[in-house]
């Protein structure tokens, strides 16, 4: 299996909303994801990703050449300048086969390189979201943090988990 970290392609428009036009996904992503997810809204997504000063910022996951999910890095500012937030999804076809530990493993090395100030990479995992914290754990990040009822999602208050790895 090729999994393969790349820009997004104006082609991959149809793949992400099919992909992201789901209830599942949603429930893992924070509010501003949009749900249901509309042709125009992956059109919209793949503008900004593409259009950004740092277009690598936000890169498509594909496996075998076909879109399968999403990566992310934000870097913090002013104090935090050195923290890099990471970010992703994986369609639910794509799930429960070792992609998304792999797609981040290759995500965290590019980080890394084009975001050469981040001393530490770190995620936010809502409290249900077993899956995610064990991709985490895989690829090396620790838990810092359980903050407690600091989030909400689908009218329900949850704790966040907070992973980190720092720069080797």
């Amino acid at each position: 299996m090729d999994v393969r970290i790349r820009s997004f392609l104006p082609e991959d428009e149809v793949d992400l909303a099919k992909l992201a036009n789901n209830p599942l996904i949603f429930k893992n992503v924070r509010d501003i994801f949009p749900y249901p997810y509309t042709l125009d809204d992956a059109r919209a997504w793949i503008e900004f990703a593409t259009g950004r000063k740092t277009p690598h910022s936000n890169q498509a996951i594909t496996v075998n050449g076909k879109l399968a999910g999403c990566v992310g890095a934000a870097a913090g500012n002013d104090i935090h300048r050195i923290s890099v937030e990471v970010g992703y999804w994986l369609g639910e076809p794509y799930w429960g086969q070792g992609i998304m530990t792999k797609a981040l493993q290759s995500w965290v090395e590019e980080v890394w390189e084009i975001i050469p100030d981040a001393r530490r990479l770190w995620a936010g995992v809502f409290d249900y979201n077993a899956p995610s914290m064990r991709v985490l754990e895989k690829v090396g990040f620790q838990k810092e943090a359980i903050l407690q009822q600091s989030v909400i999602k689908n009218k329900k208050v949850h704790d966040e988990h907070i992973y980190a790895l720092l720069r080797p």
